[in-house]
């Protein structure tokens, strides 16, 4: 049986520049091998491999006071598996 816990989440509203700065601490984190974000009970580190999936997607929605546009991007990877651990 698998097991999902939820480590970082955060929904902010930001200067254009503001997330771009973001994305570029993420990606060079990301080149170094893990990611780090800030936690209530401290910073809470994820190793990365050297190899990660990436999803991206692009999407554009017209409404009536306008287009809105999204873009979500997904990385996924997995770690070793732990002898007598259940996979998905």
């Amino acid at each position: 049986m698998s097991k999902k816990t939820v480590l970082f989440e955060a929904e902010e509203k930001k200067l254009c520049y503001d997330a771009a700065v973001l994305l570029r601490k993420l990606g060079d984190q990301l080149a170094q091998g893990y990611l780090e974000f800030p936690g209530q009970s401290g910073a809470v580190r994820i190793d990365a491999p050297k190899d990660v999936m990436i999803e991206i997607d692009a999407k554009e929605k017209v409404k009536s006071k306008g287009t809105k546009f999204g873009l979500e991007i997904f990385l996924e990877w997995y770690t070793a598996p732990q002898p007598g651990c259940d996979e998905d």
